[in-house]
């Protein structure tokens, strides 16, 4: 697996899946589909956060982890 999540996107997404878990965990929300639908994609965000690999990136042939240029002295 090639990482294919920058660090600024890995921030956005570990950011997003927390607020979103926290969302889910407490009863701002009265629909419990809803509560269900943020925990899943909280998750998700977190997971592809931490492992820097996004598989709707890989399928739709998406980089955002662009390498670092070595300079040649």
């Amino acid at each position: 697996m090639k990482r294919n999540v920058s660090k600024t996107e890995l921030i956005i997404r570990l950011i997003l899946g927390i607020i979103m878990l926290l969302t889910s965990f407490t009863d701002v929300l009265e629909d419990k589909l809803i509560d269900l639908v943020l925990l899943f994609l909280g998750s998700v965000l977190i997971v592809s956060a931490i492992i820097r690999f996004c598989p709707l990136y890989f399928f739709l042939g998406l980089n955002t982890n662009k390498p670092k240029k070595t300079k040649m002295y």
